[in-house]
């Protein structure tokens, strides 16, 4: 008689049931959603720190500047002459040209100084004018001068996410002879001059470089001579931090040139906040107007003071009132004045007074 053996009945290992594998999927998005927006932020966390190290490198080369010839550059400068763009640089270089030796430029400094020669095109001493982007060292993108939020630009010309402060200054904005911030066109300044204090007084500021219609990175131009009697006029220009359509706006944008001093491209005041249209009066860029600090950082804009520090202004900082109208030249020149613009005009302002005030 033969032993016989139970049978054995082996099923297959059950898998996900359709129920099972929608929870785990549900699962997966759940946590990826709440992991990137934590990824976000932490890239631009990092992006804001990195932009914040080049405000740093900036005020660093500020005093390196004033220790070497006495005083800070002007913000606006250069030499007259010639029959065209490319006889002069038309007295419209950004005091960030002079900074290049402070700047870790040495040998971009030493070519700027001899006349020289490309595509056939010979190129006077301390170049041609800032909008040639024929000439290399306008055409030089500087990481110093480029912050990482900003969007990249593709006009040829290298750009600048740093502008240097004229304060509360919004008439006669390019002439010499009123140092109303800590920089001034065509006119240098000495910490002396900076009786407010340094640690109370505005060096620099974030501005954004064009990116569609976002007000951080253009100005409107051919605006209307109401804005200089009240700024906050410059504001109907835009909604949402974009500009109207029906505006019209520069074609290189806020920064779009770094070796141009003229005010859309390397001025900033304290009169509107951080995040603010940008308005030029009467033209196009070497105009007066309201010319704002902006960044892609959310909620602000970083700026370095004349001692250095670095700090990060609110969209919604004090500025007092806006639909006051700029102070005349002839005002500034009588007498020290307060900044009618709050806490955002009196950090502009590089005697003021109103720290003693206070």
């Amino acid at each position: 008689m033969r032993d016989s053996k139970p049978t054995v009945c082996r099923t297959a290992p059950a898998g996900f049931t359709l129920v099972e594998l929608l929870v785990v999927l549900a699962i997966i998005v759940i946590v990826a959603a709440l992991f990137l927006p934590a990824v976000r932020s932490s890239k631009e966390a990092a992006r804001r720190m990195s932009c914040g190290n080049n405000l740093k490198q900036l005020g660093l080369a500020l005093h390196n500047y004033h220790d070497t010839h006495s005083h800070f550059p002007a913000a606006m400068g250069g030499t007259l002459g010639g029959t065209s763009d490319r006889d002069s640089n038309a007295g419209r270089l950004s005091g960030l040209v002079a900074m290049l030796p402070f700047l870790e430029q040495p040998g971009l400094w030493q070519q700027l100084q001899q006349p020289s020669e490309h595509d056939g095109v010979t190129y006077p001493a301390m170049g041609p004018a800032p909008w040639v982007a024929e000439y290399p060292v306008w055409s030089r993108q500087l990481s110093t001068l480029a912050c990482a939020s900003a969007a990249p630009q593709s006009s040829g010309l290298g750009r600048t996410n740093y502008a240097f402060s004229i304060g509360d200054l919004a008439v006669q904005i390019h002439d010499p002879g009123v140092l109303r911030g800590a920089f001034a066109c065509g006119q240098t300044s000495r910490l002396d001059d900076i009786a407010d204090g340094a640690s109370y007084t505005l060096a620099m500021a974030e501005i954004g470089t064009r990116d569609g219609r976002a007000v951080q990175g253009q100005f409107a131009v051919n605006q209307s001579n109401q804005i200089l009697k009240d700024p906050s006029a410059c504001f109907a220009t835009s909604a949402d931090e974009h500009y109207a359509s029906q505006q019209p706006l520069s074609d290189d944008g806020r920064g779009g040139r770094w070796a141009d001093g003229a005010a859309g491209y390397g001025l900033v005041q304290t009169i509107l906040p951080p995040n603010s249209p940008s308005c030029a009066v009467g033209g196009i860029e070497a105009v007066d107007g309201i010319y704002s600090a902006g960044s892609y950082h959310p909620g602000g804009s970083q700026i370095v003071k004349l001692d250095g520090a670095v700090s990060f202004i609110t969209a919604d900082v004090d500025t007092g009132q806006t639909s006051a109208a700029p102070l005349s030249p002839q005002r500034l020149q009588a007498g020290p004045v307060p900044s009618p613009y709050g806490i955002w005009g009196a950090l502009g302002t590089a005697a003021g007074e109103e720290t003693s005030a206070d």
